[in-house]
């Protein structure tokens, strides 16, 4: 019988098993350590072959430990359990206060057990167990290691009796198993060793579950639903944040549901009636009989827990459908009050455009009253210009004063004046005169106030510089 328990698996230690294992172990470790590091979860029993008589006892679960690690250490990464590659999760986002204080967080470490049991009989056999985790983490969680601790501690005081030599296979599972009475039957060392690693794996998943279970229903303590939108009367949360803590949240409890699922399953295809746990039943070790049943009531366990873990993730589900409406609910808030406040700005648009439209009508009216007076003055300007001339007792012109005279004069101003106005309308289109005196002649009012206006700017320019 050979015992072999190896912490980190690394390609030196992977050709110093290639270069020592027996023949027949060859296949076996080669599966072993490609589902190890692979993380595969497997609880399976390989029976022999017809011509082979080689058995081999496999289980491979992932074990998750919740810890309290230092923000200095997070941080920087200097901590040797992240550079050996173990996979982590962070739960700083959950808002519990780590025991130790402000200073640490909660994180969780991914770590995975392989034990290998293979040999021709029961009396001829190896047992190879592959692990990422060290002493620190199979003690447990790290929230309960001072309390333990003091406890060794106290125990070492109180006398100085002299400790068993320790299974290294068994402790791993922070079981103790004397070494020098060892459990001689392959079968029973699998279960007990197997059955310890699910015991403690069910404590630990307890142990997360209830740190995930408080952190949600602090985060839906503090922050109600009522407390969300704009319109409430208390504080408003931020709805980012929200959002945001809720899709990490359901990113977690995903990943870690899947895992715990896989376990059942494989616990559930080993415990069932025709599964591969139907290979013990033959033993009378009482040991045998209480790991197999430990084994079914952790299956139970994981069960309970993974319902747990579905309530989670159902309540976080309805959190984000709840702020998924608000969020509905704001925006259509924010386009009805623009809808508003461009209704309003239409009002005005519309409003100014109908006192421009009047007022074009009255600029209308003057123009056609300046016409109508124009046309006015045309014609009576003639017989004014006339009758001005009729009414003096000289003589200008050499001809008699009467009627006709008086008729002709009238047509004759009348069609001069009309001359005057079409060669100045003509001049102004078409001729460009320059200077303020054809201004002046022409009747370019506007243009000469322009003028007048340039010649200012440019003495100011001139002044400036």
């Amino acid at each position: 019988m050979g015992l072999d328990c190896i912490e980190h698996l690394d390609p030196e230690y992977i050709l110093v098993l290639a270069n020592t294992a027996w023949y027949h172990q060859v296949d076996v470790l080669r599966d072993a350590i490609y589902k190890h590091l692979d993380r595969e979860t497997s609880i399976r029993v390989h029976f022999p072959l017809p011509r082979y008589n080689i058995f081999r006892l496999e289980f491979h679960f992932d074990r998750l430990i919740l810890d309290e690690v230092p923000l200095a250490i997070l941080n920087a990464r200097q901590n040797k359990q992240f550079e050996k590659g173990n996979t982590l999760f962070d739960l700083g986002f959950l808002g519990l206060v780590p025991k130790r204080g402000k200073a640490y967080r909660h994180i969780i470490h991914q770590l995975h057990i392989s034990l290998i049991v293979c040999g021709w009989d029961h009396s001829r056999w190896a047992a190879y167990a592959f692990t990422n985790s060290t002493q620190k983490q199979d003690n447990g969680n790290t929230c309960d290691n001072d309390d333990d601790n003091s406890e060794a501690s106290d125990e070492e005081d109180a006398g100085d009796t002299i400790e068993p030599s320790e299974d290294a296979l068994a402790a791993n599972a922070s079981y103790v198993l004397d070494a020098n009475n060892p459990i001689w039957d392959p079968r029973t060392y699998w279960l007990v060793i197997i059955s310890e690693h699910i015991r403690i794996m069910v404590h630990e998943w307890k142990w997360l579950v209830h740190h995930l279970e408080e952190g949600v229903n602090d985060w839906g303590t503090n922050h109600p639903i009522s407390c969300f939108s704009k319109t409430c009367s208390g504080q408003c949360h931020n709805m980012n944040e929200s959002l945001a803590w809720t899709v990490q949240t359901k990113e977690i409890l995903n990943e870690l549901r899947e895992k715990l699922v896989t376990q059942i399953g494989a616990l559930k295809t080993f415990c069932s009636s025709h599964g591969d746990a139907e290979y013990f039943t033959d033993l009378d070790d009482p040991r045998a009989t209480a790991a197999l049943g430990v084994c079914k009531e952790s299956c139970l366990e994981f069960t309970n827990l993974e319902k747990k873990m579905g309530i989670l993730h159902r309540r976080c589900d309805e959190l984000g459908k709840h702020l998924r409406v608000i969020l509905n609910y704001e925006s259509n808030q924010v386009t009805l009050e623009s809808n508003r406040v461009s209704l309003r700005s239409y009002s005005l648009n519309e409003e100014s455009h109908r006192v421009a439209l009047e007022t074009q009508h009255v600029a209308l009216a003057n123009n056609l009253n300046a016409a109508l007076m124009l046309s006015t003055n045309q014609f009576l300007a003639p017989v004014i210009v006339v009758t001005s001339y009729f009414s003096t007792q000289d003589k200008i012109f050499g001809f008699s004063r009467n009627a006709t005279s008086f008729l002709v004069c009238v047509g004759i101003v009348f069609v001069v004046l009309r001359v005057v106005i079409l060669t100045t309308f003509l001049t102004r289109k078409f001729v460009k005169l320059r200077g303020i005196l054809a201004c002046i002649v022409l009747g370019q009012w506007d243009q000469l106030e322009g003028r007048q206006q340039g010649v200012l700017v440019n003495k100011q320019q001139q002044f400036v510089s």
